[in-house]
């Protein structure tokens, strides 16, 4: 295949580099419940249990929408500018159409009462990326249920100009972990619409906040109880580091490789990182290596 000579134009390098911070929260294999602050709206109702090397949510029909939830309180993640924070969780199994399983960052300014923060909500039929109490980006029943068994759910927030970027993926164990279903939104610094309510407090949640997990019963239906089992929870966070921005016009620490000596060495001026090829006649090329 013919090949053009290579002139490249680099603006900025940018990577987003995992911490140390990367680790599993918590795989239920003790059978013990720690460092997990739970919340109900009435006392003891859904309280989740750590059992069988699982986490265990078994609500009692209330005929209302209620939730129950439980949030990880041995790490707090911040949410901030050049920033993304993942959380997953294995979805082991749910009992019923309206049995919701959330996993969810919840910012220490808000509350859990309110569902304030974002959260990937799924049941057998819906899928759900949530703000708050009935405040949606989206909200739909696919024509495909999504597998709800056996899956690992992932919710990815990134700090973007200081918009969040909110990602959430379906991932099924038993097929590679195969992303089976995907959606993502924008919680801008503006009043964003949303497909089920108002968008307020309009600003994204940014700062400190928790991994948090959750049940949810829908009101109306008429389920004996619902569960959702979890497994595996787990957290990891990374930041984008600039490698060079190219403003000083100082080409530092690049290490240069070309086939010609001299041939095509680029060049760092008026902001950017400049590569001219003279023509050669053949498929060559020059490049330049970031060794800081």
């Amino acid at each position: 295949m013919k090949q053009s000579p290579l002139t490249f134009l680099l603006l900025a390098f940018s990577l987003l580099l995992p911490s140390a911070h990367a680790r599993v929260l918590d795989n239920f294999d003790d059978n013990t419940k720690t460092a997990w602050t739970d919340f109900t709206f009435q006392p003891g109702f859904g309280i989740p249990v750590e059992q069988g090397g699982q986490f265990k949510f078994d609500l009692p029909a209330a005929g209302q929408s209620i939730f129950s939830a439980s949030t990880k309180t041995s790490e707090t993640f911040t949410l901030q500018e050049g920033r993304r924070i993942t959380f997953s969780v294995d979805l082991v199994s749910t009992n019923g159409p309206d049995a919701f399983a959330l996993l969810s960052f919840i910012p220490k300014s808000s509350s859990v009462s309110q569902l304030a923060g974002y959260s990937l909500a799924k049941s057998q039929s819906d899928f759900l990326l949530v703000k708050g109490i009935n405040k949606y980006f989206y909200n739909d029943n696919p024509d495909e249920p999504v597998k709800n068994e056996n899956v690992t759910l992932v919710l990815s927030l990134t700090v973007k100009g200081g918009n969040v970027h909110i990602n959430s993926r379906v991932l099924d164990k038993e097929n590679g972990n195969a992303v089976i279903f995907e959606q993502s939104a924008v919680d801008t610094i503006a009043a964003d619409t949303l497909v089920t309510g108002t968008d307020s407090p309009a600003a994204p949640y940014l700062g400190e906040g928790n991994f948090v997990l959750l049940c949810y019963q829908d009101e109306g239906t008429t389920q004996a109880n619902y569960e959702v089992i979890f497994d595996n929870a787990e957290a990891w966070v990374q930041d984008e580091v600039v490698v060079d921005d190219f403003n000083d016009n100082a080409k530092t620490q690049w290490t240069d490789f070309t086939f010609q000596a001299g041939f095509g060495l680029p060049v760092e001026q008026d902001g950017q990182f400049k590569f001219v090829q003279p023509a050669a006649g053949t498929s060559i090329f020059s490049s330049s290596t970031k060794s800081s």
